[in-house]
């Protein structure tokens, strides 16, 4: 039988039309069927979110560039209304949102808040029909993405005071920093290269290049005045033109892990731009300083800090795993029974990877049993290599490292990002069973999968679990036994198989879970 395989040509930004008002008029009431068309005497189109009715909050609009397209529009459920601009002098107004709110008869609650693009920074109160509304002009898309994301996770009190919105969107003004990179196809040495403004940077690895960029920006960060205020960072970063599912992990848990490890109250939240006038993917991080009173934090056991606490740069940044605080376990840990139970659980993927290749022919895109392999082939290289294995933590975060940038797909990025989590647990967990559960935590942090969408974890979850809850790993695989076998017969609702009919899965494993099942019993039935 032959395959011919025909290449896949993009769109064009002509074909896609993504500047077109006409287009998104149409396209967004299908997206999300809560918005319609509000035709304005002007001639303007708004889209409103009826959604936003008697929230009591005071809403929250935007005009927003047509040019580029951010998954904040497709996503935010918080805005009330908004419409396209193209920077012509026919583009809606502030005023055609405040009217098209009215028209649609949405209670303006306290005030509107309209966020707009524009060349300079600006906040004005106006009124407009007699509404009071705050006119915001920020610069940039990561700008711009960052404070929606502000203005719709901000504490639930805030949201119901045009006063307390003020104050954030003042301060956002006055300290947001950010800092934007585009991959480049020329390398530096043998890695390779990223522009940064006018430098051009090597990328060893993706931890590495956000903590350069994370100590940048908190070395220029403006810091609030308020006599000892409790702050938290609040960090936004957007992929531009698509990075995959795997480099959005990463980034996204280097941001954790750089904070985390400084002891910094954060929140995070992220977007995706897509930029017809420039094509090169990458990705832009912003960062502002806002009082804990404004928005949560999403640390875990961090102490509060104070805007007057000593500055948490650090000047130069020498290794992605020389920041981390290497502890002992406070349970035991065998040089020989980890590295006996490590090699004999790649050595089982290898083996198995016929079987998860077939199983992900069915239902997927046929690369996870590839991945896996290459993968425990790199784990089973770098353990050989290490003359020891103790400190457990150090010896992890290396291979997370080594990790990055080797070992691709989603699965990848959920086994870095449960290492890395597991590196630090270990040291501060009271027992094995305990760290497994907090990497555990942590990992679902960073994914939608929850047990039953037919993904790893519906193998992970039981084991896991289970060994915390009767110390014996025996019985923690039979659970997670008894776990990939239900995949078998679960409608997979995330991933490629989604959008398979649960005929095409049923009695086919989830490839994902299978092979961390094939890792599992490696681990643990190997001799020791």
């Amino acid at each position: 039988m032959a395959v011919v395989v025909e290449p896949a040509l993009p769109f064009l930004a002509t074909d896609l039309k993504v500047g077109s008002h006409s287009n998104w008029i149409r396209l967004f009431p299908l997206i999300n069927p809560a918005c319609v068309v509000v035709y304005n005497p002007s001639g303007h189109a708004v889209l409103v979110n009826k959604n936003a009715a008697d929230c009591g909050d005071v809403l929250i609009s935007a005009i927003v560039p047509g040019s580029n397209l951010s998954s904040k529009l497709l996503e935010e459920s918080a805005l009330s209304a908004f419409a396209l601009r193209s920077h012509g002098n026919d583009d809606a107004t502030a005023a055609d949102l405040v009217q098209a709110l009215a028209s649609a008869e949405i209670p303006e609650g306290p005030g509107v808040v309209i966020v707009r693009s524009g060349s300079k920074s600006k906040l004005e109160l106006v009124s407009r029909s007699n509404t009071p509304v705050l006119e915001v002009d920020v610069v940039g898309d990561i700008h711009f993405d960052h404070l929606l994301s502000l203005l719709s996770n901000m504490s639930r009190e805030a949201k119901q005071s045009l006063e307390s919105i003020t104050e954030l969107i003042e301060l956002f003004l006055k300290s947001a920093k950010s800092t934007a990179s585009v991959f480049q196809t020329s390398k530096i040495g043998e890695h390779l290269s990223r522009k940064r403004g006018s430098e051009s940077l090597a990328v060893k690895s993706a931890k590495e290049s956000v903590f350069e960029d994370l100590t940048l920006l908190l070395e220029s960060s403006a810091s609030c005045t308020r006599s000892q205020m409790e702050i938290v960072y609040s960090v936004h970063y957007a992929d531009t033109n698509g990075l995959s599912q795997l480099e959005n992990y990463l980034i996204a848990h280097a941001i954790s892990e750089y904070s985390m490890q400084r002891n910094l109250p954060f929140h995070l939240t992220q977007s995706s731009i897509s930029s017809h006038a420039d094509p090169a993917r990458g990705y832009s991080i912003s960062i502002c300083v806002l009082p804990s009173t404004l928005l949560c934090s999403q640390s875990r056991s961090q102490e509060p800090r104070s805007a007057f606490s000593t500055s948490p740069s650090v000047t130069t940044v020498p290794s992605t795993s020389a920041f981390l605080k290497v502890e002992v376990p406070k349970f035991p840990l065998d040089d020989s029974a980890i590295r006996a139970r490590i090699i004999a659980g790649c050595d089982a993927l290898i083996a198995n990877e016929a079987k998860i290749t077939e199983f992900d022919t069915i239902v997927g895109d046929g690369d996870c049993g590839y991945t896996l392999r290459d993968g425990a082939a790199q784990v089973r290289s770098f353990i050989t290599r290490q003359t020891t294995l103790v400190p457990f933590p150090s010896v992890l975060n290396a291979l997370v490292d080594d990790l990055e940038v080797s070992m691709g797909g989603t699965s990848g990025a959920l086994y870095c990002i449960f290492l890395s989590a597991l590196s630090t647990a270990i040291s501060t967990s009271g027992s094995f069973a305990d760290a497994l559960v907090e990497a555990q935590t942590h990992l679902l942090q960073y994914t939608k999968a929850r047990v039953g969408d037919r993904t790893c974890i519906d193998c992970l979850a039981p084991f896991v679990e289970g060994l915390k809850e009767t110390g014996l790993p025996a019985e923690a695989l039979n659970l997670a036994r008894e776990g990939v076998a239900r995949t078998e017969r679960l409608e997979a609702t995330l991933g490629r198989s989604a959008y398979l009919t649960e005929e095409t899965t049923r009695g086919v494993p989830d490839p994902g879970a299978y092979g961390l099942l094939v890792l599992l019993e490696g681990m643990i039935n190997a001799a020791v």
